[in-house]
């Protein structure tokens, strides 16, 4: 998930617990479309559970400095 969203131009760090991995950036690689359309990040949301295989909650941050940050358990 670090990869991909890195891929998508994002500086991106990870917090690992025991049952879940926390990928947040710094900034969003998708800013201008989400700042327009959040639910840009539900269309993120869906590809990092399509490419991982894992179950994946989006908690990005919106408005007109947008942060990504999703939740893989």
């Amino acid at each position: 998930a670090r990869g991909i969203l890195t891929a998508l131009g994002g500086s991106v760090g990870l917090t690992s617990g025991r049952a879940y991995a926390d990928v947040h950036g710094d900034g969003c690689p998708l800013a201008a479309a989400v700042a327009r359309v959040p639910a840009t990040c539900t269309m993120v949301e869906a590809m990092l559970e399509a490419c991982t295989g894992r179950q994946v909650e989006q908690r990005c941050t919106h408005g007109p400095r947008p942060r990504c940050a999703f939740r893989l358990s």
